[in-house]
């Protein structure tokens, strides 16, 4: 229940961007939340933290992050400063980055020397 709450409240203070840029975005930001929620499987109403199927824990994380978190948010983010086309290759090269840093930055963090 804390989730929809904080997504809820994610997508109320979307509301200027929603109404500026229109139908495209919701649209954008809806799929996202809705990834973001399913990554740990928590729309499943009958489980307390995971659902049937979280694809967080089945090796859909890394590619649902990739595709929601990289490409997509930052097309997002794009859209709503620039608006135009929203998918253009230099938006998907710097989704991809901001993918790569943020996947392989905690494994700096958690590797030991020995």
């Amino acid at each position: 229940m804390a989730g929809i709450a904080c997504f809820g409240a994610a997508l109320a203070c979307c509301m200027p961007a929603f109404l500026a840029r229109g139908l495209p975005l919701i649209v954008l930001v809806v799929s996202c939340c809705l990834a973001g929620y399913s990554y740990t499987g928590g729309l499943a109403p009958t489980t307390f933290a995971c659902g049937p199927y979280p694809l967080g824990y089945h090796g859909l994380g890394d590619i649902t992050v990739l595709v929601f978190f990289g490409v997509i948010a930052t097309a997002g983010m794009r859209y709503v400063h620039q608006g135009g086309i929203m998918f253009q290759p230099d938006t998907v090269v710097s989704g991809l980055q901001v993918y790569l840093y943020g996947s392989e930055s905690p494994h700096f963090n958690y590797a030991t020397v020995s």
